[in-house]
């Protein structure tokens, strides 16, 4: 990175540019050689362009001694931050791009939701009961028709996209949880289209999947370590955590923390008052502070 940015024209390449690059993945074999990620590129991009700035000044009144191979400097240091995660890489290509490159949106959340919805879209068939199904909000379109305001909604899991028909009661129960990019929950009634020669799927109610989390878990289990509690001292990682619980509080799911050190092991579930929900905004910031896999969502 340091290197492209000491070559490149900065008048035609800029730091938007290099950005732009970056989430696209159009710099991966950068970050590969480097053993970089992503994100370390794109907290580097200010810090490569000022070096490539300073290097340029340098040349203009270079002396003998810069010849010397101590002249050369220090290698270039690259941003400490933590990696992205898939979501947040698909995010940032489609940002860049327009569309998602590298994967499927669905798929950082596909092991958890095949937990309480087993079918998959290209599995679904005609049934008289309710079915549930989920995937990833890829567009929407509303009009108006005889029953008001209904809205088509296109989602897809990685198996195959579905449009979802929503009328005007299920989409006024549903504000503020249609949002593209996102996972939805859909509890719906599917019939043979004979018009289209397809499936038919009108919406009877639809979850984020923060509510399909609170409705079907059983418990969030934190499992925190020696080391966790030594970095600060366990007072501070106990306040730690009651700090990322307290905006998630009034919530219905329990908590379990398992705490291990070197010569005891606990089991220590939370009081009722922590009860939780389980929106993705906590368990970002549990697994920001806490290995990834020390947070787990339990379902029955």
């Amino acid at each position: 990175l340091f290197d492209f940015c000491e070559r490149v024209d900065r008048r035609m390449v800029n730091r938007r540019v290099i950005e732009a690059l970056i989430r696209a993945g159009a710099m991966d074999t950068l970050s590969g050689h480097a053993g970089l990620d992503r994100a370390q590129l794109m907290a580097t991009v200010a810090l490569a362009m000022e070096a490539a700035e300073q290097a340029a000044a340098n040349a203009m009144q270079g002396g003998l001694f810069d010849l010397m191979p101590e002249a050369a400097g220090a290698a270039p240091e690259f941003a400490k931050i933590r990696p992205w995660t898939e979501r947040e890489r698909l995010k940032e290509e489609k940002l860049a791009i327009g569309f998602f490159l590298s994967g499927h949106p669905f798929n950082a959340f596909k092991p958890e939701v095949r937990r309480f919805v087993r079918r998959t879209l290209a599995q679904l068939e005609p049934s008289r009961d309710i079915t549930m199904l989920a995937g990833v909000v890829m567009e929407q379109r509303t009009k108006v028709g005889n029953r008001g305001k209904m809205a088509f909604v296109q989602i897809d899991d990685g198996t195959e996209p579905r449009e979802v028909t929503v009328y005007s009661e299920v989409l006024d129960a549903s504000r503020g949880k249609i949002v593209t990019d996102e996972v939805v929950v859909v509890e719906a009634k599917v019939s043979n289209d004979d018009f289209s020669g397809g499936l038919r799927i009108i919406a009877d109610r639809i979850l984020t999947l923060g509510e399909a989390r609170g409705r079907f878990a059983r418990a969030l289990a934190l499992r925190i370590n020696g080391e966790v509690a030594a970095a600060g001292g366990a007072v501070s990682a106990a306040g730690k955590l009651q700090t990322l619980l307290e905006p998630f509080r009034e919530g219905g799911c329990p908590i379990r923390v398992s705490y291990r050190n070197a010569s005891a092991e606990a089991e220590l579930p939370l009081g009722d008052e922590w009860r939780v929900r389980l929106d993705d905004a906590l368990l970002e910031s549990l697994r920001e502070w806490l290995p990834p896999e020390a947070v787990e969502v339990l379902y029955p």
